[in-house]
């Protein structure tokens, strides 16, 4: 017996499509619509199928993408497609400086002649890479000022800190030189304002 469906041709895998035996099938039995020709049938059938499943598809889902239904406008309505507007950029916060440094220097009357000639100590004594910048250089005498601060109010004495800046590196003579300066000139000569 032959058997009801043969493989045509190449097609999903190696098969084409598929060709009845005209003794299963007669022209009677067909729709009056159909045709003989499966090329020619088939594939009107699939692209209705298809058609179908897309019409059904955007009928379920909505026909577009805007998030109010289709039914919330009335015929006379026009609905403006939503579009997102740029955002408005937030005005730039004004960058205040950090006057903090500054702020210390001013409230212990220490000038930028004292910085720079504690600076030069500083750069003479190894404490410090030349060029010294002035930023740097108040910063580093809001450092010595709180030592000064520290050892007047017995927190702390100055062997500590000439202890501490040997075991970095330091050399006595350094840390003498240094020190003898912060000691005798650069703390006598802060002040506190109130």
């Amino acid at each position: 017996m032959q058997a009801p469906i043969q493989p045509q041709g190449p097609g999903l895998g190696k098969v084409k499509g598929y060709r009845m035996p005209g003794g299963l099938v007669t022209p009677s039995s067909l729709p009056s619509t159909a045709t003989t020709s499966r090329s020619e049938g088939f594939p009107r059938m699939r692209h209705l199928a298809i058609a179908a499943l897309a019409t059904s598809a955007l009928l379920l889902a909505g026909c577009s993408s805007d998030s109010t239904p289709a039914s919330a406008s009335t015929p006379d309505e026009v609905v403006e497609p939503q579009t997102e507007e740029p955002a408005t950029p937030e005005p730039e916060a004004e960058e205040t400086e950090d006057t903090s440094v500054q702020d210390y220097l001013d409230e212990h009357g220490i000038t930028d002649a004292m910085v720079m000639r504690l600076a030069a100590v500083a750069v003479a004594n190894n404490y410090a890479d030349a060029p010294f910048k002035t930023g740097d250089a108040k910063l580093f005498a809001t450092v010595i000022g709180d030592h000064c601060e520290s050892v007047a109010s017995g927190k702390e004495t100055w062997e500590f800190y000439k202890e501490d800046d040997k075991s970095t590196g330091g050399t006595q003579a350094q840390v003498d030189a240094f020190y003898g300066f912060a000691q005798g000139t650069f703390c006598p000569s802060m002040t506190t304002k109130k």
